[in-house]
């Protein structure tokens, strides 16, 4: 993007492409917190005239932001036990609509609750793209994710199975910045991406400042190590609303 605004969050919203989305969270403790993140966008009049088309995720479907990430010209949202396919598809015909693709990455023993989520709860804390072409992200958990694509044709929406997410990063040309599980276990990849090959590390005890700094990104650390220990990081903490 060539700009944008953030507000803090924790994963109430998600801006998709054109697609403002507001989540469905799982836990009942934190749904009231979508309303008030409405609110106060609301209150302040960002959201309102801005030509986004809002979205806001309900009933039984699940969607948090976490797990949504805009890659390229196409939208990957990731199912592992906090965003259910069901909340996606809600969202699927406004960011269909726009161009490009949509996949998603599924986590069946997290999603179906066989194993816990916490660590590796959304897409954003073990896959994050950096660059034009490069991605960051923990081998180890990418390849437990099958990847459907979803189509939207003559008002119906279809999924299809195309493999494994880590066979689909080599076969679309993704250059790979890998991360190990210990580092992903501290929520390396939960860094904040701010364009123009600027980035925020959530921590900077890992690989991503030398592995990023190469590729020509300039870096900065806010070395979180406390805020990481509650799950989460950067990404996990800002949410954009507005890009242009």
């Amino acid at each position: 993007p060539l700009g944008f605004a953030k507000m803090q969050s924790k994963d109430q919203s998600n801006l998709l492409k054109k697609t403002f989305v507001f989540s469905s969270m799982r836990h009942e403790i934190r749904q009231p917190e979508v309303k008030l993140y409405r609110d106060a966008l609301e209150h302040a009049g960002i959201i309102a005239n801005s030509g986004l088309d809002v979205v806001c995720v309900g009933g039984s479907g699940r969607f948090e932001g976490g797990d949504g990430i805009v890659y390229r010209r196409d939208v990957y949202i990731g199912v592992g036990g906090r965003t259910n396919l069901e909340g996606i598809m809600q969202v699927a015909p406004s960011i269909l609509n726009q161009g490009g693709r949509l996949f998603v990455t599924i986590d069946h023993e997290r999603d179906s609750g066989k194993l816990c989520e916490m660590g590796e709860m959304h897409l954003d804390t073990y896959w994050m793209p950096c660059g034009e072409n490069g991605v960051v992200v923990c081998e180890d958990e990418a390849s437990r994710r099958e990847l459907l694509e979803v189509t939207f044709s003559s008002g119906s929406l279809k999924t299809k199975n195309i493999g494994w997410f880590i066979d689909h990063m080599e076969k679309t040309g993704m250059e790979i910045v890998p991360l190990t599980k210990e580092e992903q276990d501290h929520f390396a990849p939960n860094f904040l991406n701010l364009g123009n090959h600027e980035a925020i590390l959530s921590l900077k005890e890992n690989s991503l400042p030398k592995e990023l700094g190469e590729r020509g990104i300039t870096i900065y650390s806010a070395d979180l190590k406390q805020i990481t220990k509650g799950y989460g990081g950067l990404h996990c903490m800002t949410a954009a609303i507005k890009r242009g």
